[in-house]
């Protein structure tokens, strides 16, 4: 998969999230800001940091901020297979339900 293909699949992930978000927080009667926090490394070709906040604006979020600091997570496989620790940025998206 090239990686434009990968930033069109990530783009799309991240904006019904947002809409999946809404539409439950209406389901269930949530009215006030919500937000929504992502971590995301600042080199992810995945996604980089622009296309991740144009996909939370689709998907509904009025306000998206980056933290100025970055911290240092642990990451790791799903097999549990193997750890590593990265920098990375933590977004905040704000949704209004």
């Amino acid at each position: 998969m090239s990686n434009q293909a990968l930033i069109r699949a990530n783009k799309s992930l991240y904006s019904n999230t947002c809409k999946a978000i809404l539409q439950a927080a209406k389901q269930l009667g949530i009215s006030p800001e919500i937000n929504f926090y992502v971590f995301s490394r600042n080199d992810n070709f995945k996604i980089p940091g622009n296309d991740l906040h144009e996909a939370l604006t689709d998907g509904g979020a009025t306000n998206v901020m980056t933290d100025q600091n970055r911290y240092k997570v642990s990451i790791g496989r799903n097999d549990n297979s193997a750890f590593t620790t990265q920098m990375t940025n933590f977004h905040m998206a704000s949704l209004k339900a």
